[in-house]
């Protein structure tokens, strides 16, 4: 009986966890506001119980990386070499919103 209910516990532990990104798979419509107005879409998908995703605008799409999103904040990194290589961005989500910041030593939008 312990046993069953210590598996109870694991799986309901990664049933939330699943459905937590279940929130962020999608893709999404988004701009970057620095020196002026800069749409892209960022889309995520889950494999093996990972998260990874991807980046497109202007320059073509690129692959995110160190995704991580819990308690509704989402964070990740991708290189961008024209705006000086890696950009870090941070945000909220908010039911079908994201609303944070991007940059690095060069710009923060």
């Amino acid at each position: 009986m312990r046993y069953f209910a210590l598996l109870w516990i694991l799986f309901l532990s990664v049933t939330a966890l699943v459905a937590g990104n279940e929130a962020i798979l999608e893709k999404w419509e988004c701009e970057a506001i620095v020196d002026m107005t800069y749409p892209f879409s960022l889309e995520f998908a889950e494999e093996g119980g990972k998260l990874t995703g991807t980046i497109t605008g202007d320059q073509g799409t690129t692959p995110l990386t160190s995704i991580q999103f819990a308690d509704g904040k989402l964070t990740f990194e991708f290189d961008y070499p024209p705006a000086g290589g890696i950009i870090d961005f941070e945000a909220k989500v908010q039911g079908e919103s994201i609303n944070g910041t991007l940059g690095n030593d060069m710009f923060i939008g």
